[in-house]
């Protein structure tokens, strides 16, 4: 029987395609295949005609990671939407 592990929803705001690359690295080495990400995200970091951040959710099964991605990267950790 596999154990249920509670999953964060951890917000960022992220301006760079390759920072969001470099995040998702760092969560594959830290929880596997265990974290899932916002669809679309390299899209609306291209394409989009408002340049700037964009709030970018992970869910990771540490609330931590988004502060250890924030001091890696230098990415603005944000709360979430209604809060």
């Amino acid at each position: 029987m596999s154990e249920s592990v509670s999953m964060h929803r951890v917000y960022m705001e992220i301006d760079d395609f390759r920072i969001w690359y470099k995040i998702i690295r760092e969560a594959n080495k830290l929880y596997g295949k265990n974290w899932r990400g916002q669809q679309g995200v390299k899209r609306r970091l291209t394409s989009s005609p408002v340049r700037g951040p964009q709030m970018i959710w992970f869910e990771v099964p540490d609330e931590k990671f988004a502060t250890w991605i924030a001091l890696k990267y230098a990415v603005t950790p944000v709360a979430p939407p209604g809060k």
